[in-house]
């Protein structure tokens, strides 16, 4: 019975050059260069083959394990703490923190493993980058701001982290809530401001929080402003640029950041009890991962740092804010989210009927109500006072009027004939000779 031997694409070229050696139609060097092979290695192959036949070509370490291959305890070993405190890893990190605890293979080979075993989804290529944009030079020349849900407390929950990441320094801070809120990112924002000034720019996605994707209204396109939403107009207030990135997965560092901190007890974050004003608890994160070398070698406090300090007289209690315009109704009281409001003063300085004022809800919940950039006295009132109905009085009586009836020959119950026209002028003649 003959031995079926089963050779590769490069095994049958050599079978064959190997074949016209053995017929004498070449020499073994010419076959070797044919080959593409050393003079030497042809040698040593044609020596396996009239020794061995095809069997003789193919390769010693076919069916034999690879020297390389890992220790399967350490493939169980690294899967198993994959699957518990790495859970929510990346392979690259997750191969660097399995090298921590003395188990080191490839990020790779990590990737293949957790694919089959279902923890990681093979993602697809992103398209090519459009341009490299080297980091800002100064600390709050752009900040980056953005909102991502994670277990980051490891407590089972996953919060939203509303973030500020410096693009000079890589420098982040930020507060946890339950959304991505407009409120929650004043306070980010208002945070921030309070601890570091005003940065000069922002760098967000494109949702409605941060831009708003509604026409300007009548008065913005008279006054020349852009349509802004509520967290945009106290950007603008404080000469903040929001700069809308063209897709979420391109805010560099922030979404960095956001995958490389799932844990930020173990990552180095400090989560600490600073409440911010009236926010969420507050989260400082200066290195995510310490010794990987991808943050911006700049200093916060350099002598070129950008933020500025908050204007004297200017109140952020009156910029973080929720506002719109009303229209003074004729008994003075304003509607506004379903609430009435009755205006009461400063008597020299009332709104006139008809009126359009400024309506304000602080983070706090208190209400403002500004005619020409001055408070105005109010309290609410539950509904607005129905006007009283003036009492009418009744209509005159007056004598019932008699009935005419036509006679049966008047014009009226005749049809309009030349005939009938000559008969009402007979008529008409009798009644005037009489």
């Amino acid at each position: 019975m003959e031995e079926i031997v089963g050779l590769s694409a490069k095994e049958r070229a050599w079978l064959v050059e190997l074949e016209q050696v053995k017929a004498g139609r070449q020499t073994v060097v010419a076959a070797a260069e044919r080959l593409s092979m050393s003079g030497r290695q042809g040698k040593r192959i044609w020596k396996r083959y009239r020794a061995e036949g095809a069997k003789g070509l193919v390769h010693r370490a076919r069916g034999r394990p690879s020297n390389r291959k890992l220790d399967p305890d350490s493939k169980r070993q690294s899967l198993e703490l994959c699957r518990t405190r790495l859970e929510g890893f990346g392979p690259t990190l997750a191969a660097e923190k399995l090298a921590e605890v003395g188990l080191r293979v490839s990020h790779e080979t990590l990737r293949r493993w957790l694919i089959v075993e279902g923890l990681w989804k093979k993602k697809r290529k992103r398209g090519p980058h459009r341009r490299w944009r080297p980091p800002k030079e100064h600390f709050g020349e752009l900040v980056q701001m953005d909102g991502s849900f994670h277990d980051w407390l490891e407590t089972g929950e996953k919060p939203c982290l509303i973030d500020m990441v410096d693009d000079g320094t890589s420098f982040m801070d930020g507060r946890f809530f339950e959304q991505e809120t407009t409120e929650g990112a004043m306070r980010v924002l208002w945070g921030w401001i309070e601890l570091y000034g005003i940065p000069r720019a922002l760098y967000t996605d494109h949702k409605n929080l941060y831009v708003a994707d509604r026409e300007p209204t009548p008065d913005e396109q008279l006054a020349g402003r852009p349509a802004l939403s509520a967290f945009g107009k106290a950007c603008h207030k404080l000469g903040i640029q929001i700069i809308p990135g063209s897709q979420p997965s391109g805010q560099g560092e922030d979404r960095e950041a956001a995958r490389r901190a799932p844990g930020p007890a173990r990552q180095g974050a400090a989560v600490t009890g600073y409440q911010g004003p009236r926010g969420g608890q507050r989260v400082s994160l200066q290195r995510v991962s310490p010794e990987r070398q991808w943050q911006v070698r700049a200093q916060r406090g350099e002598p070129g740092r950008l933020p500025s300090p908050v204007p004297k007289g200017l109140r952020l209690e009156d910029v973080f804010v929720f506002e719109e315009e009303r229209t003074v109704q004729n008994d003075w009281t304003v509607a506004w989210d379903n609430r009435w409001f009755q205006i009461s003063g400063p008597k020299a300085r009332m709104p006139r009927r008809r009126e359009r004022i400024v309506v304000r809800r602080r983070l706090d919940g208190s209400r403002v109500l500004l005619h020409r950039g001055r408070d105005l006295e109010f309290h609410e009132i539950e509904q607005r006072p129905s006007r009283a109905k003036s009492a009418r009085k009744p209509a005159p009586v007056t004598a019932s009027r008699p009935v005419s009836v036509p006679p049966e020959d008047h014009p009226w119950r005749r049809p309009f004939t030349a005939a009938g026209a000559q008969a009402t002028r007979e008529r008409q003649l009798r009644v005037s000779n009489r």
